[in-house]
């Protein structure tokens, strides 16, 4: 189907799937990247490029794919090398 076509049904493509680009304003993740993503087939998922396009949250047709720490989205500043240090910012399962 064609654009023009699917315009006819829909307003705005953005209602079938697509990105938004944005900047965290507050807490640990402040000034960081995101970029919600919509496959438009069930999937979305959350990217977030100054941690290495890690992928922070996902979901499938609304059910949760991942397990979110406390820390949450936290900005890499906040790393920690010395010892285990580097939890304090890590979003995954410890």
């Amino acid at each position: 189907m064609k654009k023009s076509e699917l315009l006819q049904y829909i307003g705005n493509t953005s209602q079938i799937g697509g990105s938004r680009h944005y900047e965290l304003s507050d807490g640990r993740g402040r000034n960081m990247r995101g970029i919600d993503v919509n496959t438009g087939a069930g999937l979305e998922y959350t990217v977030l490029p100054d941690r290495g396009m890690d992928i922070s949250m996902a979901r499938y047709k609304g059910t949760n794919l991942v397990f979110i720490t406390p820390n949450g989205e936290t900005n890499p500043a906040f790393y920690e090398p010395a010892d285990t240090g580097w939890l304090n910012t890590f979003a995954g399962d410890y």
